[in-house]
């Protein structure tokens, strides 16, 4: 399973989310009349979602080759970041409960949206597994560090990959993909909520 086949429905090829149209009682939903008499609704939260998961797709498609893949890697994160708000919201707050691959990609993106420190960090594109000094950035890591409360602990913190070498493991492509089913089961149940 890859993305297309789980944010974009296989009749249509449109994104999943686009199903809310189908929604009257979707919120925000507005119903468009046209001249020769014929009506479409339509839903800001669909067609905001609808965009995140097309430029997501668009960016999952540029990459032929691994390095093209790593130079887009934290890109990605930020994008997947922006889907993870745009369909959090499609929920009423009181279901919602935050997955362990929600949570990794809103640690992930501010880390990195607040680099401080960190972009001193020597992360070359050498495998820094031999050098005993190398520092380790890791899902645990980026989860831990969301953790810390104040901005004063986080900056120290950061701080500590200054000028040095830092082996950084983003998440894996398993690890993306159970995000998007997280994010696939949120729009289906947001299809359902609204039907």
């Amino acid at each position: 399973m890859n993305f297309r086949t789980c944010l974009v429905r296989s009749d249509t090829a449109d994104p999943l989310i686009c199903g809310l149209y189908e929604c009257e009682n979707a919120p925000g939903a507005v119903e468009f009349e046209f001249d020769d008499g014929s009506s479409e609704i339509h839903v800001a939260e669909a067609c905001n979602v609808a965009a995140v998961v097309n430029s997501v797709d668009r960016i999952l498609s540029l990459p032929r080759s691994t390095v093209a893949c790593e130079d887009l890697a934290e890109v990605l994160l930020l994008r997947l970041d922006v889907l993870r708000e745009y369909v959090r919201d499609l929920i009423p707050s009181d279901q919602y409960r935050e997955t362990a691959h929600e949570q990794l990609i809103r640690c992930w993106a501010g880390f990195l949206k607040h680099p401080r420190g960190f972009v001193l960090a020597h992360r070359c594109v050498m495998d820094w597994g031999d050098i005993e000094d190398a520092l380790v950035l890791d899902g645990d890591a980026v989860v831990a560090f969301s953790k810390l409360g104040s901005n004063a602990k986080k900056d120290a913190e950061k701080d500590k990959f200054r000028n040095k070498p830092v082996k950084v493991a983003l998440p894996t492509s398993e690890q993306i993909m159970s995000f998007f089913h997280d994010c696939k089961s949120r729009m289906e149940t947001a299809i359902e909520l609204y039907k």
